[in-house]
């Protein structure tokens, strides 16, 4: 409970809302929740200093902190800029922390010099490639697999896929996109199944 500016750990009547003894006049943000962008009411941008976003495991909680409150209901057939409607635009994600932007650059930089440089003037070997044409399918690949050449040609980005990813777990690749409904879990798929 927060009284008086004080936390204190005793039981107190809280509502729907959390863990409050007041009632917070709240917004439920699905998650995980990187930062707001904008929030729009009646079409006029709420001032940033009258909200706070509170990270929780699912995602945010906006809560609003200059005495007014969100709106019950809105009109969801008019444009965010018109009376009667709310909007919030926000970045959903994690921030990647420094080391993964860093490894994330090393191996693009190589790629790019890969693509545009002389041979040998890049760190990651040629000929990691799958052509298809006129029905004949032909793959070079560079001896080792591909966790021996990334921790041989570039150790940075080696040791960052080793740090968040230990165990060596693979998934299969995706493309999420809030237009679509959800994918099923990546479990129920099997290489050369459709789902």
């Amino acid at each position: 409970m927060l009284d008086g500016g004080r936390w204190y750990n005793r039981p107190c009547d809280c509502g729907p809302s959390g863990c409050s003894c007041v009632p917070l006049c709240v917004i439920d943000l699905p998650g995980p929740v990187h930062e707001v962008l904008e929030v729009r009411q009646d079409g006029q941008i709420v001032d940033a200093s009258g909200y706070v976003l509170h990270r929780t495991p699912s995602g945010g909680r906006l809560v609003r902190i200059d005495g007014e409150c969100w709106p019950d209901c809105q009109r969801l057939d008019r444009p965010d800029t018109e009376p009667d409607t709310l909007s919030v635009r926000y970045l959903r994600g994690l921030d990647v922390p420094a080391a993964g932007r860093r490894a994330a650059g090393q191996l693009a930089c190589e790629i790019d010099r890969l693509c545009h440089g002389a041979p040998g003037s890049c760190a990651l070997p040629t000929g990691t490639k799958s052509v298809t044409r006129e029905g004949v399918t032909y793959e070079v690949v560079p001896p080792g697999s591909w966790p021996e050449t990334l921790e041989a040609h570039l150790p940075q980005a080696w040791a960052w896929v080793q740090l968040v990813n230990p165990a060596r777990v693979r998934q299969f690749g995706a493309v999420f996109s809030l237009d679509l409904p959800p994918a099923p879990p990546a479990s129920r798929y099997r290489p050369g199944v459709a789902p």
